[in-house]
């Protein structure tokens, strides 16, 4: 969102702090109630993307200040949030939005063979698992989510045929679990074990762009 390149090349530091100031600025005092952001192409979990993890943080604390101010009026909606879906939601947006695989564009996992197994959503890691992953899940007897689709899953050949639909599904139920896992933590008042999910996944680095808590 703050890093966006122009036809010249990456913006200056200067320009991108002045953007940055105004972006912060209007979701202070903005009288519309819904805000949507939409991100392209954003990858917070990459190891060199420390500035920008930082940058995010102030986003949501500001996104957070702007919530108390209105008592809970404004709503924050984020397109395309792709691998930051999570923590999105963790940190203070109200929407969260992003293609029905996990990936916006599906880049990850586009192939010429459109019924290859892949692009499965892993719980644990947070991310989107490649069909060497699956095939490993099928023989040693298939995926533990009781209940859903993906538990059918038996046989490699015979799940090749309707994939599409069976991880689009299998995303939906457990994006749904996560989101409602986080509404009960609110209620309790126990948010900071979202933050021990994100610590315990393969997206740990996100940890540091929640706001208010670092000393958890």
């Amino acid at each position: 969102m703050f890093l966006r390149e122009s036809g010249k090349g990456i913006l200056p530091k200067s320009a991108r702090q002045t953007r940055r100031k105004k972006i912060l600025d209007y979701i202070r005092h903005a009288e519309t109630k819904f805000i949507v952001i939409k991100f392209k192409n954003l990858e917070l979990d990459k190891r060199m993307k420390v500035e920008e993890r930082a940058q995010m943080k102030e986003l949501l604390e500001t996104i957070n200040e702007a919530k108390r101010e209105n008592k809970d009026e404004k709503v924050f909606v984020a397109l395309e949030a792709g691998v930051q879906s999570y923590l999105f939601a963790v940190g203070g947006f109200d929407i969260v939005s992003t293609s029905m695989t996990g990936f916006d564009g599906d880049f990850p996992f586009r192939n010429k063979n459109k019924t290859a197994i892949n692009g499965y959503f892993d719980i644990e890691s947070l991310l989107m698992r490649d069909e060497r992953y699956v095939r490993a899940c099928i023989e040693k007897g298939g995926f533990p989510h009781e209940g859903c689709v993906c538990a059918t899953v038996k046989d490699y050949t015979a799940a090749k045929l309707d994939w599409h639909r069976i991880r689009r599904e299998h995303f939906i139920r457990r994006m749904n679990e996560l989101y409602a896992d986080i509404w009960a933590h609110i209620d309790d008042k126990t948010i900071e074990e979202c933050k021990a999910r994100i610590s315990r996944s393969s997206l740990s680095n996100l940890k540091h762009v929640l706001p208010y808590l670092d000393m958890v």
